[in-house]
């Protein structure tokens, strides 16, 4: 065993310590200052040069983490590639960043933040929401093109209040929970919701079929994690189900919206217009492109990136990492409870 695992597990369970050779910790995107000092404190911590999925499996042989602090997409091969690797730490919620069937072949653990980011992504989604329905994006580029006048005449009348619209959500986890209580409480809006579990919704929440919810809603914001279930769930089919002129915000995978259907339908006026935060090559390779149309707004994958959400996140992860590789206990949002033994066990072995 070695000597940071020795020094971590003969001390009371309670207490924390600093072993003579720390846990190495690779962080695959820099981390808020605070963040970063409270890992400094008891592993030794590496942050990847690139945040594309090579770059950081090519860092992760370079250093031999114990541990990856994950914001980016691993690449398939990093616990085959990492033997050293015990343990994964999402900065967030979603998991399909992360290899989860290797890491579970392979004995590493996998954590999460569920709601870290939930009000900062329900907040993005209530500003899309106003955006277009104020129709902020065509204005700003009128008034760069035309000027004050022009701008006056050509939009004046035309906006629209959000408040007592209906918005539909697909799913309704944290995120969807955060959006629905924003939009009842401080703007009256009517939230419907289509999901798996109906009976957990809350009370201001109306339950509807998928049918009803993309019917019915004046925005629809999809809410979902990324599966096999999910991809592709906003397809051609499910655009035209929505009703004319509705709006489409979505700040959960890019994958979950057949692209161009949406595009199609923006073109046509079928819809009024879109928000995405995020897009199906979430690379952002040299040949992805998106039209610059006035009724589509494309954000970069910010709309966790709040410094209260960074905070939140980052927190977390260090009590995750604290707990495995220190004290060696579950972290509180363990996902995969069943690989715990094994890991242990790999843990037990493992050389420095």
């Amino acid at each position: 065993m070695s000597d940071w695992m020795n020094d971590a597990m003969s001390e009371p369970t309670s207490v924390q310590t600093t072993p003579s050779v720390r846990p190495r910790v690779l962080v695959t995107k820099a981390l808020t200052a605070p963040v970063e000092r409270a890992l400094a404190e008891h592993f030794e911590v590496f942050n990847s040069p690139t945040s594309d999925p090579a770059g950081i499996g090519a860092a992760a042989i370079a250093f031999a983490p114990h541990a990856i602090v994950v914001r980016d997409d691993l690449p398939h091969s990093i616990c085959a590639d990492v033997p050293s690797l015990l343990h994964v730490a999402r900065h967030g919620v979603g998991l399909d960043v992360i290899p989860m069937a290797e890491c579970a072949r392979h004995a590493v653990t996998v954590s999460n933040v569920p709601g870290g980011n939930a009000i900062s992504v329900a907040e993005w989604c209530v500003a899309q929401m106003l955006a277009l329905f104020h129709r902020l994006p065509q204005i700003g580029e009128s008034m760069r093109a035309g000027g004050w006048d022009v701008t006056r005449r050509a939009f004046s009348g035309k906006a629209r209040e959000l408040g007592g619209t209906r918005v539909g959500l697909i799913g309704c986890g944290a995120i969807g929970r955060a959006l629905a209580h924003m939009l009842h409480q401080g703007f009256q809006v009517e939230v419907c919701a289509f999901t798996r579990t109906p009976s957990t919704l809350p009370a201001h929440v109306r339950a509807v079929s998928l049918a009803e919810c993309l019917a019915q809603a004046e925005v629809v914001v999809p809410c979902v994690p990324l599966t096999e279930l999910t991809r592709g769930l906003i397809d051609a089919a499910a655009i035209a189900a929505m009703r004319p002129g509705a709006f489409l915000v979505n700040a959960s995978r890019g994958e979950v919206i057949d692209e161009a259907a949406l595009l199609a339908a923006l073109r046509s006026g079928h819809l009024g217009g879109a928000a995405l935060d995020v897009v199906a090559d979430r690379q952002w390779s040299a040949d992805t492109t998106l039209p610059a149309l006035p009724n589509l707004v494309v954000t970069p994958h910010l709309a966790g990136h709040t410094e209260n959400a960074a905070q939140r996140n980052g927190a977390s992860v260090v009590r995750a990492l604290q707990a495995v590789l220190l004290r060696g206990e579950k972290p509180e949002h363990l996902i995969d409870h069943a690989v715990w033994a094994s890991m242990m066990a790999r843990r037990q072995r493992q050389p420095d």
